[in-house]
């Protein structure tokens, strides 16, 4: 089949699967082992989009985003809402709920202000599930943000600021990733070639010179602001069309990422830069200290599962890519960030020991340790750094090897 067909392929994908999944939502009830036995036939198209999604478009980068989102996360939510959750859409979807709780016994109806029983029309009962649908596939900003930046902060920016400054930025951010994407590298194959990516066994077998550092790290600070360009190009484009044609208001756009001062710790990359909120839940302070503990191992084995769960999440993307399994190292990226934070979670819990005297970082806040001081965020930058350094070469020496992708629909700079 011609790249067109593809094409087609992967967007019918994604809507038969949206459109399966809203319908097994709303008519299928939350208790029914019917919903188990769907399970297969709803995720079969989220299977055709995570192989069809390098058609999608022809901007690399946007496939990513479709395939992952369409694809692996889509196939994770459908069983998560019907199977462990057990989500059911809201009465004025007109579910089958909806016909046990309904006025006088009549499904599809409800009562107006004034008490007079009115039927729901068909198109708002769909207008309502899809919308319902989409509130329940996106992440809420206000749970799983960054605090420093809410909802409540956005409702004092006007809609005028907001589209000149997110135009602004869009802007800005697009030539930038085009310059940067429209640099290639001399004897990319050589110097990012297989075994390259063992920076701590070159380091030991002192084969990784000064100029390999730099290369090294080059290749990270431009491989990490590629990716954060393209997410915050492509989510500046959507808050704009969305508030600028009235379909959303400036509120509901908060900043995609956290503020970049806030990455001296992994812990903090991930819960407040990457907004994983698992990360901040805190321990309750009634748990007595053998409950504690056991609660502090059930935490890291779940941060370890959601960090595993991610990386089998971003596989397709290096199958996108014509990266073989046996040289793919996303998965691993992902799996290992949990070790690092649970290395640094010692080593400040021990800091905490030697200072106060007690592990508990509320009895350290409480002695007036309210934010690191410069020197431990120091500290805290050149540790990640060095983290990076190593655990972020097997994930992307693969993708440096390859061809130069399109990461722009127009580039405005010659490739060199």
């Amino acid at each position: 089949m011609s790249w067109p067909c593809y094409t087609l392929i992967a967007y019918l994908s994604a809507v038969t699967a949206h459109l399966l999944f809203l319908l097994a939502l709303v008519y299928v009830p939350p208790t029914s082992y019917l919903r188990a036995w769907l399970l297969p036939v709803l995720l079969a198209p989220t299977v055709v989009v995570s192989y069809t999604a390098v058609y999608a478009t022809s901007v690399m980068p946007l496939n990513f985003v479709f395939g992952v989102n369409y694809g692996s996360r889509l196939a994770l939510e459908m069983f998560d809402l019907l199977c462990i959750s057990k989500v059911s859409c809201p009465e004025t979807c007109g579910s089958v709920n909806s016909c046990s709780a309904s006025v006088n016994g009549a499904p599809y109806k409800e009562k107006t202000t004034d008490g007079v029983v009115a039927v729901i029309p068909w198109h708002i009962r769909a207008y309502n599930a899809v919308t319902w649908l989409f509130e329940a596939l996106s992440t809420d900003r206000r749970q799983d943000g960054y605090p420093d930046i809410s909802r409540e902060k956005m409702k004092l920016v006007s809609k005028k600021q907001f589209l000149i400054f997110r135009s602004t930025r869009f802007i800005l951010g697009y030539l930038l990733l085009d310059f940067i994407t429209s640099q290639s590298l001399e004897d990319a194959s050589v110097k990012f070639g297989p075994g390259k990516e063992r920076i701590l066994s070159r380091l030991i077998g002192g084969d990784f010179s000064g100029r390999d550092l730099g290369e090294t790290l080059g290749s990270i600070i431009g491989f990490a602001a590629a990716g954060y360009l393209n997410l915050v190009v492509l989510f500046d484009l959507v808050s704009v069309l969305a508030v600028g044609l009235g379909i959303s208001a400036v509120e509901s756009w908060p900043p995609y990422f956290g503020p970049l001062t806030e990455l001296y710790s992994i812990r903090n990359f991930w819960s407040f830069f990457i907004t994983h909120s698992i990360l901040r839940l805190p321990l309750a302070k009634t748990v007595p200290p053998e409950s504690k503990a056991l609660i502090l191992i059930i935490r890291y084995v779940r941060i370890q599962m959601a960090f595993l769960v991610s990386g089998l999440m971003h596989l397709p993307i290096d199958r996108m890519q014509n990266i073989p399994y046996r040289e793919s190292g996303v998965a691993m990226f992902f799996t290992v960030q949990a070790l690092g934070i649970l290395i640094e979670d010692m080593v400040c819990s021990t800091y905490r020991w030697v200072a106060t005297g007690s592990f508990s970082r509320q009895v350290y806040k409480g002695a007036g340790n309210r934010k690191p001081v410069l020197w431990q965020r120091l500290i805290g930058f050149t540790w990640c750094l060095c983290w990076a350094m190593w655990c972020v070469p097997p994930w992307i020496f693969p993708t440096i090897r390859r061809s130069a992708m399109s990461a722009v629909p127009y580039s405005f700079f010659t490739k060199n």
